[in-house]
């Protein structure tokens, strides 16, 4: 049995320890470790875990979100037609840094394109955004998994590259 097959994920909740968590990049430990808890509670968020036997792997935290057809967003309430698309934005990922390398990352990635894609079936969701570490292995992954720099949307932090999966031309 390889370790992709026996990854199971959960919906993370507050008594579930994640201390022992660490992807390597402190930016991102930092943002699991202390903002999960705060955009569960806030209901802003949902984050899953990924497991194989007891040992948590990976995560996922995911937000509904939107990207403007326009340069200002204006809210449709006298029935105007809106002039934005919805999507989720896939906040944050990582992998334990003992399991890189092993395919978990791909494989949390295929589960949020496949999870959002069924979302779409039920409500209106046309992209998944993402902002990734300027990290060239890092955008090819990205690249590699379906997603392309969002060349509509400035870049103001260089650390930071916006990127997008587009479900617009997939059959519903």
């Amino acid at each position: 049995m390889s370790v992709l097959d026996r990854l199971t994920v959960t919906d993370y909740k507050p008594e579930i320890d994640i201390s022992g968590f660490s992807c390597g990049r402190e930016n991102i430990d930092n943002v699991f470790k202390n903002f999960t808890s705060i955009l569960y509670r806030d209901q802003k968020a949902t984050t899953n875990l990924f497991y194989i036997d007891d040992v948590l792997v990976g995560f996922c935290t995911l937000l509904a979100d939107r990207l403007s057809s326009l340069p200002t967003t204006k809210v449709f309430l006298g029935g105007e037609y809106p002039h934005y698309y919805p999507a989720v934005q896939l906040y944050c990922l990582g992998v334990q840094k003992e399991y890189q390398h092993m395919g978990i990352g791909g494989y949390i990635l295929d589960w949020v394109i496949s999870s959002v894609y069924e979302m779409r079936k039920r409500i209106g969701v046309c992209f998944i955004v993402l902002e990734a570490l300027n990290d060239s292995k890092l955008i090819g992954f990205y690249e590699y998994k379906g997603f392309e720099r969002w060349r509509y949307l400035d870049q103001y932090d260089h650390d930071l590259v916006p990127m997008v999966y587009d479900f617009r031309d997939l059959d519903v």
